[in-house]
């Protein structure tokens, strides 16, 4: 990763969504859960890394795509990447660790800021 190495990752993911849960003891994948807070904190992870679609959007593509492995090969979750995909109910039903669950999401909505915004200024 340019400029991010994957336990820098790693570790924002985790101290990110240890204080996400910290301020929502029902927080889980679903930003909502949150109150839409998820959101926020992963568009200030975008500003505070200098996170750009060019330079960090394929890596961590990549970096999720080791993340969903491990929670298959943990917590057994079938990932289908279909429309729809329900990954809320997935993780509750294979009691995925709330940790990881908030962990998960924040990801995917890092990536998707990524995808959608091409690297405009956030907050």
């Amino acid at each position: 990763m340019k400029n991010l190495s994957k336990d820098n990752v790693t570790k924002m993911l985790n101290a990110t969504s240890k204080l996400i849960v910290m301020n929502h003891p029902e927080a889980n994948y679903l930003s909502s859960s949150t109150n839409d807070n998820m959101q926020q904190f992963a568009r200030m992870i975008i500003k505070v890394n200098n996170l750009t679609r060019n330079e960090h959007f394929r890596d961590l593509l990549e970096y999720r795509v080791k993340f969903e492995k491990t929670i298959t090969k943990k917590h057994r979750v079938k990932f289908t990447y279909n429309t729809g995909e329900d990954l809320a109910v997935k993780y509750s039903k294979k009691r995925v660790p709330q940790l990881t669950q908030v962990m998960s999401g924040l990801l995917d909505m890092i990536v998707g800021e990524l995808n959608t915004t091409h690297h405009i200024k956030l907050i």
